[in-house]
């Protein structure tokens, strides 16, 4: 008994449906990957922003600390910085201070800025150490050890100052005193960069 065959022409257009299905699908899926990678670099990005940012007030939060630690915080002079180990202090009235653009990688990368060195939180024990913090990049890891520089502003009343108590010698030896911290973090990459800057009254 004989079969009837469908036409060529069935068949042919039958296997051209079924390859335009398979080609939408393949754009599909391969749109579906690139849309799934495209937001894990977004949120990879952002965890290393956030990152930076934490790194960079942790060395703020630190460097104030250490200059409430200071039994005499040292005084610059419009030519020489005060210096205190490990971290030098500029007046404002420094012509250096005057051309700094904070916002430039050249500046950080310069040799006013000083490195971070004392130990702070981290979210990786492993990070750190007994003399200070790994850097070397990767996963919960920082690509680059932080920097800060530090400047005395000139001294101007708060509200709440008493005056009378503080003397006539208000802002040049006597407290308190006011200072700018600015710190520089990168967080795993280097491309990750948070600059942050405090006005600080120990």
């Amino acid at each position: 008994m004989n079969h009837p065959h469908p036409p060529l022409s069935s068949r042919g257009i039958a296997l051209i449906t079924a390859l335009v299905f398979l080609v939408v699908l393949t754009i599909l899926g391969v749109t579906l990957m690139e849309g799934i990678t495209l937001e894990q670099r977004m949120a990879h990005n952002l965890r290393e922003k956030q990152r930076a940012i934490a790194a960079a007030n942790a060395a703020v939060n630190g460097t104030a600390s250490w200059l409430s630690s200071l039994s005499v915080i040292p005084l610059p002079t419009p030519t020489q910085p005060g210096v205190a180990s490990p971290f030098s202090i500029y007046s404002s009235y420094d012509t250096t201070v005057s051309t700094i653009n904070f916002a430039s990688d050249s500046f950080w990368a310069s040799s006013l800025a000083q490195s971070y060195q004392q130990s702070y939180p981290f979210d990786d024990a492993a990070a750190t150490s007994s003399s200070g913090i790994t850097f070397n990049g990767g996963l919960l890891q920082y690509a680059t050890d932080p920097k800060v520089f530090l400047v005395e502003l000139p001294t101007e009343p708060l509200p709440g100052d008493n005056l009378a108590a503080m003397g006539a010698n208000y802002g040049v030896n006597s407290v308190p005193r006011t200072f700018q911290l600015t710190a520089w973090a990168t967080g795993g990459t280097a491309n990750a960069v948070a600059v942050i800057q405090e006005t600080y009254r120990p």
